[in-house]
């Protein structure tokens, strides 16, 4: 990978997937050791039959279950096989200008929408917390606006 990762400007995106068979590797396995038992019952049955249609019977059984342990042998062969490598994606690009533009971020006006509508409600809570600071407050800046206010009236008056 990073061999690869050397050639390229810029990685556009890469993908390693590998895909975990143990149970049906276990399940094979344990099916070919029935079926070679199984075999291995058919043997011990031909070695004692006398008859030539017993002979027959039991060799034609002898080739089915042998099919089937070839199968499972193959299957066992191809999930090591297959279980020692993965697949690896990757696409390169050795020039930045030639890929498509794509932006970082892209633009969502919705989630903007949604961020100047909350910006909208907490500066209205501000101001609406800043008037009932200075309600509270009133009780010292209120009456030294009032005295101010009468004291300027007196003043003009005396004028």
């Amino acid at each position: 990978m990073l061999a690869l990762r050397g050639f390229a400007v810029k990685v556009v995106s890469e993908n390693i997937s590998g895909t975990d068979i143990t149970d049906q590797y276990i399940d094979v396995e344990e099916r070919l050791a029935t079926l070679e038992k199984t075999k291995a019952k058919y043997n011990q049955i031909l070695d004692s039959a006398t008859e030539v249609e017993d002979i027959l019977t039991v060799t034609e059984r002898i080739i089915y279950v042998q099919n089937q342990i070839d199968y499972y042998k193959g299957q066992l062969q191809y999930m090591e096989k297959t279980s020692q490598s993965s697949l690896i994606s990757v696409y390169l690009s050795t020039d930045e200008l030639e890929l498509p533009y794509t932006p970082d971020q892209p633009w969502k006006p919705k989630l903007i929408f949604k961020y100047a509508v909350r910006s909208l409600i907490q500066n209205f809570r501000g101001l609406a917390n800043l008037v009932i600071w200075a309600v509270v407050y009133s009780v010292f800046w209120a009456p030294a606006i009032i005295i101010y206010l009468i004291w300027k009236k007196k003043r003009k008056n005396t004028k």
